[in-house]
């Protein structure tokens, strides 16, 4: 039920809240990295896909080059270290798959090891075992991969001894209780005398009932067929497999999209190109789908008078709620500089948008257009 997908969807932000993990729209629940970091990365435990209603896990996450370096960076973990938490993951989604989650995809060889396979599971699963959802909890903060996080001084989760579930399901049940109880006891007593002086109309009632049915019984039957009929053809065109983000027509939308995102920040900054104030660059970014494989897409570089640089660099396809996602990346010549995400938006009328998300307050996550490029480079840029 749509009510009840909604109590999950508010189950999984009570979660990212509660335990003090990170979350960007979609959602996600991230291990997170060291403040130093942009805010939507770290380590990718699951996602709820708001467009299915459902739980998802992305375990290709653990094994970039990207993940490995700044594991590094931040931890001083070496490369083979870390390595370790292949054994971790495996564990995870065992523990996930025993409370009704099922296997997707082709199959991820973390590390170059043996294929471990990502793990979905619909809410709706869960309306008759509201109490798995309570296992799923303990299980996101007592993983074998938070305790690779623990050990390392990466992450420890907060409030471990308050439970969303409570929250959210566990608060909700007394409330329907007393009416259950309290409604038959008034009907119980009440209807006796009732049904002791009727008798008589009701013994004298059946064979006009009875002829009644017989009358309408085939005019009602064949409507019915006729409507089950409708409903099935329906339901047949309603559940005809839509055309995945992941397939190849989808990554040549994706691939366009972003090479048209490309020109049009050429044109916006035209005249600062003229004057010498930005050249521009494009090189090409070698990325990897459990999907879709390897393929390549185009980043774009600014470099801009005074040593500062901007890269808008794809990172992926398909991500959570989104047809993909662009890291913009401010390279400072004096400072960390600045990093903020975009991604590419599927509206209802089927119309793509580019969203800038300045951080994970919804309020921040705006259209992304000249105005807001000029106010980024004005904000980054200090003289």
């Amino acid at each position: 039920m749509p009510e009840f997908e909604t109590q999950v969807e508010k189950f999984a932000i009570k979660i990212i809240d509660l335990h003090g993990f990170r979350f960007n729209e979609g959602f996600s629940c991230l291990i997170p990295d060291d403040k130093v970091y942009p805010l939507n990365e770290g380590l990718f435990l699951w996602g709820f896909n708001k467009k299915r209603m459902r739980f998802e896990t992305k375990i290709e996450k653990f094994h970039t080059a990207s993940r490995i370096n700044r594991m590094n960076e931040m931890l001083g973990v070496s490369e083979t270290e870390y390595k370790k938490i292949y054994t971790a993951i495996d564990s995870y989604l065992e523990s996930l798959k025993k409370l009704g989650f099922t296997e997707i995809g082709k199959g991820v060889a973390i590390f170059g090891r043996k294929k471990l396979f990502n793990v979905t599971a619909e809410a709706k699963i869960f309306e008759n075992n509201v109490a798995a959802l309570k296992e799923f909890e303990k299980i996101t903060i007592n993983s074998q991969i938070m305790k690779f996080a623990e050990k390392n001084n990466y992450f420890k989760a907060k409030n471990k001894t308050k439970s969303a579930w409570d929250t959210i399901f566990a608060a909700a049940k007394p409330k329907a209780k007393p009416k259950a109880k309290a409604a038959p006891k008034k009907k119980v007593v009440a209807a006796p005398k009732k049904v002791v002086a009727a008798p008589k109309k009701v013994v004298a009632a059946p064979k006009k009932v009875v002829a009644a049915k017989v009358a309408k019984k085939p005019a009602a039957t064949s409507k019915r067929s006729a409507t089950l009929a409708d409903k099935f053809k329906k339901m047949a065109t309603a559940n005809k497999p839509k055309t995945s983000v992941k397939t190849g027509s989808e990554k040549q939308v994706w691939a366009k999209e972003v090479n048209g995102l490309h020109k049009t920040i050429k044109t916006w900054l035209n005249d600062y190109s003229k004057n010498g104030y930005i050249s521009f660059s494009t090189s090409k970014v070698k990325l990897h789908d459990e999907d879709v494989g390897n393929y390549e897409v185009n980043a774009l570089e600014l470099d801009i008078l005074g040593g500062h640089k901007i890269v808008f660099q794809p990172m992926e396809i398909g991500f959570i709620g989104a047809i993909g996602r662009i890291d913009v990346t401010h390279i400072a010549p004096d400072d960390d500089g600045h990093k903020h995400m975009m991604l590419l938006i599927k509206d209802s009328k089927d119309n793509l948008h580019w969203k800038l998300w300045k951080n994970l307050n919804i309020g921040n996550q705006l259209a992304f257009n000249k105005q807001m490029l000029d106010e980024l480079l004005n904000q980054w840029i200090e003289f």
